[in-house]
């Protein structure tokens, strides 16, 4: 396995990571202990970055994870999650939300910190949500990480230029920006001079599209 530093973070991650949303039966069902047994053998192999969100699966995603994580020590592996969305209808990016289900996520996962912590989809529903998110959600994120909850705050979102627009107008260390980087999308590339200025980490999801 190879090793790359995410942007700023002081983080040496794999350059292949682990995206669970197929944890929480988002594409298929899945048995319980195969899920487990392919986070363990993952991690046997060298990869040491591990993603998930609440909002796949509603909670499974999390909850399944979690039992695997339980049996690994904690530094074998850096640990992003996502909050404000909960599900495919559930989203809120209130502070008191967002610090409520931060703890049910670090309970689910059984950790006491969590490496990476993104403000996920706040651009679905035409981005109604998009104000709270970067308002009310990073001041929840900024708290949490003073707390010593979390380590480095994150967005996880789809748009390019709303990828752009956040790490200059706020001070984030990662983002995950999803289906811009394989063989019929490759617009990432439009963002990386300013992932070079910023010094914010990048971590491409589903480059599979």
């Amino acid at each position: 396995m190879q090793y790359r530093k995410l942007g700023e973070t002081g983080l040496e991650v794999s350059t292949l990571s682990l995206g669970t949303s197929s944890l929480g039966n988002v594409y298929r069902n899945i048995d319980e202990q195969e899920g487990i047994r392919a986070v363990l053998t993952a991690v046997d192999n060298g990869v040491n970055l591990i993603d998930t969100a609440p909002a796949y699966g509603t909670l499974k995603s999390e909850t399944v994870l979690g039992k695997a994580l339980r049996q690994m020590p904690r530094d074998q592996f850096y640990l992003s999650t996502k909050t404000g969305k909960y599900s495919n209808s559930d989203f809120d990016y209130s502070h008191q939300r967002i610090m409520r289900e931060v703890e049910k996520s670090m309970q689910r996962l059984n950790v006491d910190y969590i490496d990476i912590l993104n403000l996920h989809d706040f651009e679905f529903q035409d981005g109604i949500h998009r104000d709270q998110a970067l308002s009310e959600g990073y001041r929840a994120l900024q708290d949490l990480r003073q707390q010593g909850k979390i380590r480095f705050i994150g967005i996880g979102i789809y748009f390019i230029d709303w990828c752009r627009e956040v790490m200059y107008s706020h001070d984030i260390q990662t983002m995950i920006c999803h289906n811009h980087n394989n063989l019929n999308d490759d617009r990432i590339k439009e963002i990386m001079p300013d992932l070079e200025k910023t010094g914010v980490g990048l971590i491409s999801a589903a480059p599979l599209a």
